[in-house]
């Protein structure tokens, strides 16, 4: 037994699947961002407090 799907819904699936992927990338790329400016935040700091007790 086959399913037989239209050219119609398949174009709405991928579209809804990009739409997905995009916003999934997008949620990957804000928290990659947040981990980056931490780890600048925290060099910052270790490298002022190195520098004060230098």
């Amino acid at each position: 037994m086959s399913i037989n799907v239209n050219n119609k819904d398949k174009s709405k699936f991928l579209k809804n699947a990009i739409k997905a992927i995009n916003s999934k990338q997008e949620e990957t790329i804000q928290k990659a961002n947040k981990i980056i400016g931490d780890v600048e935040s925290f060099e910052k700091e270790i490298s002022k407090r190195f520098i004060a007790h230098s």
